[in-house]
């Protein structure tokens, strides 16, 4: 811990010493993508990865209108018109409660024209945006305590791309401020709170220092597999606090996310609509993209497993002794930060059925570790599985018997 708040120190002198020339060169490629399940459409959840976890991103959007020139709030002329980017980004878990990233944009389509007059016209570029790096660092877990919280320096390193506005001159950074609470099994909110230190940007009406980026996020799970996420950011500058339109841009982002059975594929879809337009903000965008979970030596979790009658999701004594088992580790070791219930069937019956059942089996589990044990309901997360993982061939009675069960997971 000790070196986490070095590294957060190092961070902090590192944004109040950024060099404060006045430039006209700065990036509109603002939007850095929600990559773990838990996060919302581009705001960050406080969860973490797990030590040794490895995920891997891809994201592709369209913007329509990022950047353009104003004169009292009215388009006079465009400066980007159309902009494809799409976002590689890599995730990896040093610790339990730190994670690090880094992400690439690559530009497709820039159509752009130099901000003169007479328009010279647009012209369709590629280009590469600034790196991105990011630390995430959770101080608070939402699965163990009444809300989340992580901080999350980050810095941003130019590419040497001196035109069409996808890249800063110099170096940038700050530091993200992520709170969050787990509402009810299905429904999470968040917060984000962002400072961002650049150097001074003069051009035409467009004159900022220092960003302020604020964001409400929620999360709803619709089914075991999907979740919708909404996303409602503003921005502004420390020179001129909501002054005007042009550096105060708020944007609505939405997405669907679904989550492959029996796959650590994810894919997403949505876009986002520009209620104040301003420098960076689309009038519109869409974007969609893919996500794919490793592990790698990760360190092996007990688990413990319960089983069931035929078609009954009731506890028997064998199944209470083992609970109780559980319960009594949860009490003993506080660096047990979460115990995840996955329910399981046979293949007897339609598949929809079975997943129905399964859930109840893992509801049943949670329900007799919050009431017989006051194991807070935010430390219990409840998963279904049904029939598509079976532990043993369905074709004996014996098989059957094992499927029938719920496996009991503590996350250290």
């Amino acid at each position: 811990m000790k070196s986490l708040k070095i590294l957060l120190f190092i961070g902090l002198i590192f944004v109040s010493h950024l060099a404060q020339a006045t430039t006209n060169r700065f990036s509109v490629v603002r939007h850095h993508p929600g990559v773990l399940t838990s996060d919302y459409s581009v705001l960050m959840s406080s969860e973490t990865l797990e030590q040794y976890e490895l995920r891997a991103s891809t994201y592709l959007n369209y913007g329509y209108r990022p950047l353009e020139i104003t004169i009292g709030g009215n388009r006079n002329q465009g400066v980007i018109d159309h902009l494809i980017q799409q976002h590689f980004v890599l995730n990896y878990g040093l610790k339990d409660f730190w994670q690090i990233e880094a992400s690439l944009p690559v530009l497709w389509l820039n159509r752009t024209q130099a901000p003169r007059s007479p328009a010279p016209g647009f012209d369709s570029k590629i280009g590469v945006g600034d790196l991105f790096f990011r630390s995430r660092i959770q101080l608070l877990d939402r699965n163990t305590k009444f809300i989340g919280l992580t901080l999350a320096p980050f810095l941003t390193v130019p590419t040497g791309n001196e035109h069409n506005y996808i890249s800063d001159r110099k170096a940038t950074g700050g530091i993200t401020v992520a709170v969050d609470k787990i509402i009810s099994d299905r429904v999470n909110v968040g917060i984000n709170a962002t400072v961002k230190a650049r150097e001074d940007i003069q051009f035409q009406d467009y004159n900022t220092e220092t960003v302020y980026n604020a964001g409400l996020g929620a999360q709803v799970k619709v089914s075991d597999h999907v979740n919708i996420n909404a996303d409602l950011v503003a921005s502004t500058t420390s020179n001129r606090l909501y002054k005007d339109r042009v550096t105060s841009p708020t944007e609505v982002i939405g997405e669907v996310v679904y989550q492959i059975p029996n796959s650590k594929f994810e894919v997403m879809a949505g876009g986002s609509y520009a209620i104040v337009k301003g420098a960076g903000a689309s009038r519109f965008s869409t974007h969609t993209g893919v996500s794919y979970q490793f592990k790698t030596n990760q360190k092996v979790k007990p688990k413990r497993m319960i089983f069931f009658e035929h078609g009954r999701s009731d506890l028997n004594a064998t199944s209470m002794d083992t609970l109780d088992r559980v319960a009594k580790d949860l009490k003993q070791h506080a660096n047990i930060r979460l115990v995840i219930a996955t329910g399981f069937t046979d293949s007897t019956g339609d598949k929809k059925s079975n997943q129905k059942l399964a859930l109840k089996r893992a509801k049943t589990a949670k329900m007799y570790l919050m009431r017989i044990h006051q194991i807070s309901s935010r430390k219990i997360q409840v998963r279904s599985v049904g029939e598509n993982v079976p532990k043993a061939s369905n074709a004996t009675a014996k098989g059957r018997r094992l499927n029938r069960r719920v496996e009991l997971e503590l996350k250290y």
